[in-house]
């Protein structure tokens, strides 16, 4: 069964994602991981990594099947991701699974997923433009 996940962006990126047609892989801390698309469980951009939550206004809806998303704290354990992109993110130790780091600025990392893949639009159920209430896609049809 497919996943309902998240992602956000800035308005400036979605005339090249539309024109393109995918959400490009673009997050590998500094090659040191496979590229990744960052998702998340949540509607809401507050839940995004500390510094991330303002001016991503564009939420694209997404339908990913199932073992494709991987849970970020889990993932970035398998793949060595280092310290230094915990702390780029809000999260102040290499130990995610201990539940006494969580704290008001990180507690959202629960609810995080990667995708090291392209994210095509026939994975998008609808993107809007959470300031205006807009829905972008699926493109109105004439």
């Amino acid at each position: 069964m497919p996943t309902t996940l998240y992602h956000f962006t800035t308005a400036r990126a979605w005339d090249s994602i539309l024109k393109d047609g995918y959400l490009e892989p673009s997050w590998d801390y500094g090659g040191t991981v496979p590229a990744i698309v960052h998702t998340t469980e949540s509607s809401e951009a507050s839940s995004l990594p500390l510094g991330h939550e303002s001016g991503r206004p564009i939420r694209f809806e997404l339908l990913i099947p199932e073992g494709e998303a991987h849970h970020w704290h889990a993932w970035g354990k398998a793949k060595g991701l280092p310290p230094e992109a915990y702390r780029a993110l809000g999260i102040p130790v290499w130990t995610p699974d201990d539940r006494e780091y969580l704290t008001d600025t990180n507690r959202d990392s629960l609810h995080w997923y990667v995708v090291e893949r392209r994210i095509a639009s026939a994975e998008w159920v609808q993107v809007t433009d959470t300031e205006s209430g807009a829905v972008l896609w699926p493109l109105p049809q004439d």
